[in-house]
């Protein structure tokens, strides 16, 4: 009995969560966005809700903590907004919603969490519940210096009863609506634009077949598929020409993938200059007519800005020009931020694990000395087997729609696809060069180039809707199958598990109590200060 009520709250908790964020969707757009009269495609209204409480945590943890009764008066306001707003096809939005929860419900369904979660995941996020800002909490633990507004996000889905219970609802959120936006597209652009349709069919079969423990996302699987989006928006404003309702969504988007980290500053930068260049003119009167958004977005960089350094000194952690090394006492000392980059290129470049640590560490990192270890470590065994699996789609693909898929030598209507390689071929070179991971946004790297290299190549003639319908229904059907009974075994092996994170709780994910007290305490026993009821944690090496 107890199984099936806690079932069911999760359950309930879980829509009550969902329906909260579009509903601050929905207002972000209508506050937002310069045309009133619109209604974006609803699926969206999920970023854009988002966004916006993003920049509400940030701002409000500056004056008070993340409590759950805060929480839930937060999200009620979201809710209400959605029950009481009338908008296009809302409906079938909540249809929708009900039924993606019910299908990839096996997907929340976890007992144990990503490798970082109780090392500073759920410590960070637990210190957002119970504090509102403080200062220095770089200085208590590595993990902590790293900003993410994943973990904000996740403070804020702290309510009675489930309690922590539900963080994982954040990655559980975008990755269903990432499922369904690329769905949406599917269906309306078939036979319409076969490119939108096959590039959104290939990321589909994609993120179900790879992406499917949610155990693995932590705070960096959830920007990636982010970013898929990303591009089916830029692709739709190349076609398009010049469509502003895709701008708007291109802007929200790397705004929210640039809080959750640092790094994806890189796609802001190459989108917005390839925009400029391309279109400069379409791009200006977009930003003038959008004065609300460009106000937004500056008064979201300051807040993020300042979280990262109250966390540890740095605006922008790790770029030392950004850090106030010796003007404050809780800010990091410059060489502890030189050990950091160090490391963090270090293992990314398979040069440390959890079981070891290269010697030499600077030399390493230079002149391509890494190269070969990190070939027959990382590349051979982890990034063959994900480009592998790319190429195995794009063949499915090819088997199934072989008569309507040619190969294509004009390039002349796809031009637009070249801009998209401008996009992403100096961050794939950045990425190889400091931090060739493929959590660190390399799956989205590879995926992107891949595709798109298909894509350019092959052209897609329009055929029997009804037939392509049926195909694309037994693909779109197999990857969910193949996504559920991957989830099912797992689920049924943790439960039956010997291991210290079986399902102790079912349906509760399992906690490991030790190293969560432990960093607790340590947070309360860390040397602080109190200036006007705020905490700084101060750093006392090297002074």
């Amino acid at each position: 009995m107890d199984l099936i009520i806690n079932i069911i709250l999760l359950f309930f908790t879980l829509s009550f969560i969902i329906f909260g964020v579009i509903g601050y969707g929905i207002i972000f757009s209508k506050v937002f966005y310069f045309d009133k009269k619109i209604y974006f495609s609803s699926s969206y209204y999920v970023i854009f809700g988002l966004v916006f409480l993003v920049f509400i945590s940030y701002y409000t943890n500056l004056i008070v903590a993340h409590s759950e009764i805060f929480n839930f008066l937060l999200f009620l306001i979201g809710f209400s907004y959605y029950i009481f707003c009338n908008f296009n096809k809302k409906l079938v939005l909540t249809k929708n919603i009900f039924l993606l929860i019910i299908i990839y419900f096996s997907f929340i369904l976890i007992s144990k969490n990503h490798d970082d979660f109780f090392y500073y995941h759920l410590s960070s996020t637990l210190n957002l519940v119970e504090n509102k800002l403080q200062f220095g909490l770089g200085n208590l633990k590595l993990g902590y210096r790293h900003h993410s507004s994943i973990l904000y996000l996740m403070s804020l889905t702290y309510f009675p009863i489930v309690n922590f219970y539900l963080v994982n609802s954040i990655n559980f959120i975008v990755f269903i609506f990432t499922s369904l936006i690329l769905y949406e597209n599917i269906k309306k652009y078939l036979n319409k634009n076969n490119l939108i349709t096959f590039f959104s069919l290939l990321f589909f079969i994609l993120i179900n077949l790879k992406f499917k423990r949610l155990s693995e996302y932590g705070t960096d699987l959830a920007a990636q598929l982010l970013i898929i989006v990303l591009f089916l928006n830029l692709i739709k404003y190349f076609i398009k020409k010049n469509n502003e309702e895709n701008l708007f969504i291109i802007f929200s988007i790397l705004i929210l993938i640039l809080s959750i980290k640092i790094s994806y500053i890189l796609y802001g930068f190459f989108i917005f200059l390839i925009l400029f260049i391309s279109d400069r003119n379409h791009i200006m009167k977009f930003i003038l007519k959008n004065n609300k958004l460009i106000i937004f977005s500056i008064l979201f960089i300051i807040v993020f800005l300042f979280q990262n350094f109250a966390n540890n000194g740095c605006l922008l952690y790790p770029i030392s020009q950004s850090c106030f090394f010796q003007d404050l006492e809780w800010t990091l000392k410059e060489n502890e931020l030189n050990e950091m980059k160090i490391f963090l290129e270090l293992w990314a470049k398979s040069g440390a694990n959890p079981h070891f640590t290269i010697e030499n560490q600077a030399e390493y990192i230079k002149n391509f000395f890494w190269l070969k270890n990190w070939f027959n470590n990382y590349f051979l065994f982890k990034i063959s087997d994900y480009v592998i699996l790319n190429f195995s789609i794009i063949l499915l693909i090819i088997l199934f729609f072989g008569k309507n898929i040619y190969f294509d030598k004009n390039f002349k209507n796809k031009k637009y696809l070249i801009n998209l390689f401008l996009i992403i071929i100096p961050i794939a070179l950045i990425w190889f060069f400091k931090h060739p991971s493929l959590r660190y946004g390399g799956y989205i790297i590879f995926s992107l180039f891949i595709f798109f290299s298909f894509l350019l190549f092959f052209g897609f003639k329009s055929a029997n809707k009804e037939t392509l319908k049926k195909k694309l229904g037994i693909l779109i059907i197999l990857s969910i199958a193949y996504f559920n009974i991957s989830n099912i075994q797992r689920i049924n092996k943790e439960i039956n598990s010997k291991y210290i994170f079986k399902y102790s709780n079912f349906p509760f994910f399992s906690l490991d109590t030790n190293l969560l007290y432990k960093d607790r305490l340590n947070i309360l026993n860390y040397k602080k200060k109190i200036i006007n009821n705020y905490i700084f944690y101060l750093n006392d090496k090297n002074n």
